[in-house]
């Protein structure tokens, strides 16, 4: 009787194979151990190969893998704690909180649409030009003519108030000069720029700056241009002037000043001022002396004859 489970074996040929059938497993190894089944076989080695591999990786490999999971929690508690910190709104959604440059330009946009709405309310500005009219024709030692505008110019330039003057002094030198005002309702500032202007007219600009000019308590900064056509040259001097300031030179502190005219005194009226004079033999120094005199005495001027703004 063999013990091959629970049942009782007699004779000769069922004795074998209760032997067979309770024989031990042979265990699975190394070393030439027989293994149960291809399929253990296969098992075993694709662990070692795994082993192999691992082995060959190294440490490294595991510990920046848990290095990148205790980033990962910690980014994730703080992200958690950031969201508790900050304050809800009705109905538990949150409030995002933004940086303070966004708030800032936010804040600036909310702002610029109040004032430009107030501004739309407002009853518009009418121009009184008399007393850009009475500039007079004599500056110092200077005498001024007159000079119409071409109708087509005029209606190109689009200003409430024009005037066109040739300046000449006793000693025979000549300038040219043209303001253009814009009033509050037209934005305070001309279409046309004298770059355009020039160029439309065949002239190209050879040279450009800014050149400062001061005499006694009155200080004031110009753009220059050099334009060349046929062998003629002349020296072009220009700049900006509101009711608040002189020597604007264009673009950012031409904008700033609007602004700050329309903020402050509620209206954002400005001219243009233009000078020029031949430059005769290539002497520019002194062509640029003369405009640079003429422009003091001028600009002066037009402080005390600035056009009338009223509702």
């Amino acid at each position: 009787m063999v013990a091959g489970g629970s049942r009782l074996v007699r004779g000769g040929a069922p004795r074998r194979l209760a032997a067979r059938c309770v024989a031990p497993r042979a265990p699975l190894g190394h070393g030439g151990a027989p293994a149960a089944s291809a399929r253990a076989r296969r098992s075993v080695r694709a662990g070692a190969a795994r082993g192999a591999a691992r082995r060959a990786r190294g440490p490294g490999r595991g510990r920046r893998r848990r290095r990148d999971r205790r980033a990962l929690a910690r980014r994730a508690r703080n992200g958690e704690r950031r969201d508790r910190a900050r304050p809800h709104a009705a109905g538990g959604l949150a409030i995002v909180t933004r940086s303070l440059p966004t708030v800032a330009l936010v804040a600036l946009l909310v702002a610029a649409g109040a004032i430009s709405w107030a501004f739309e309310l407002r009853a518009p500005l009418r121009v009184d030009p008399a007393p850009l009219a009475a500039l007079p024709s004599a500056l110092g030692s200077w005498r001024g003519v007159d000079v119409p505008l071409e109708q087509n110019v005029e209606s190109m330039l689009r200003a409430d108030f024009n005037v066109q003057r040739v300046y000449a002094h006793a000693t025979g030198a000549v300038v040219s000069f043209y303001v253009g005002y814009y009033g509050t309702e037209r934005g305070g500032r001309p279409e046309h720029t004298p770059e355009v202007c020039y160029r439309s007219q065949g002239w190209e600009i050879a040279a450009r700056r800014v050149v400062d000019a001061a005499g006694g308590d009155h200080a004031l900064r110009v753009n220059e241009y050099v334009v060349e056509q046929g062998g003629e040259r002349h020296l072009v001097q220009f700049w900006f002037r509101s009711h608040r300031r002189t020597g604007l030179l264009g673009g950012f502190d031409q904008a700033v000043d609007r602004l700050a005219g329309r903020l402050l005194e509620g209206r954002a009226d400005g001219s243009l001022v233009r000078i020029s004079t031949p430059i005769l033999d290539g002497d520019e120094p002194t062509a640029r002396a003369v405009l640079l005199q003429f422009a003091l005495l001028l600009d002066s001027q037009l402080s005390a004859h600035w056009p009338v703004e009223h509702p």
